[in-house]
């Protein structure tokens, strides 16, 4: 399990391969750090978001409160769909979905799948959207799913994808780097 997907740590190999950069929070094997409360914000899923409450009143929690304090939940490698979901729609759309100047409310977007979906996106690239950023973990599409996904399938062999990954990693580099 990453933890940190989002375009910075997606790179573009010599031949236009995706490369993924950055597993300093990477996870191997089951750990109780899946409860960690880490990641990038906008990139998070809602299971990421909600362990923040826990493991932070769990730092001011007596023992005396041990009956009433809330165990934080583990969370998988679904977590790391949600955030492909997020680079989808930010390479379609140039945004990510849930993005507000105020973190406390990109918080409660995130929490509330508040995002829109534009109306002249591509039907199946919303469809993979959707069923990636889906707040039932269990509801979001699988590893398998995505790759057997119309949208992925279809741009993939027009090379779609790591064009336009290009074009946006170009953009993305210019404008952090002025």
């Amino acid at each position: 399990m990453h933890r940190d997907l989002k375009p910075e740590n997606i790179l573009l190999g010599q031949f236009h391969e995706i490369k993924l950069a950055d597993f300093g929070l990477a996870l191997h094997c089951p750990s109780s750090r899946r409860t960690q409360y880490i990641g990038t914000m906008d990139y998070m899923a809602p299971e990421v978001i909600e362990n923040e409450d826990v493991n932070n009143s769990d730092l001011s929690a007596s023992s005396a409160d041990s009956t009433t304090t809330k165990v934080p939940m583990p969370y998988e490698e679904l977590a790391d769909l949600w955030s492909l979901g997020i680079i989808t729609y930010e390479l379609l759309v140039g945004i990510t979905p849930f993005y507000d100047p105020e973190i406390t409310i990109t918080k409660k977007r995130i929490l509330s799948c508040d995002y829109v979906l534009p109306d002249e996106m591509h039907v199946d690239g919303k469809h993979l959207i959707t069923y990636l950023l889906q707040y039932d973990r269990q509801k979001r599409l699988t590893i398998p799913n995505v790759f057997e996904h119309k949208f992925i399938r279809t741009f993939a062999q027009t090379n779609f994808l790591s064009e336009t990954f290009h074009q946006f990693a170009t953009m993305h580099h210019s404008q952090t780097n002025t």
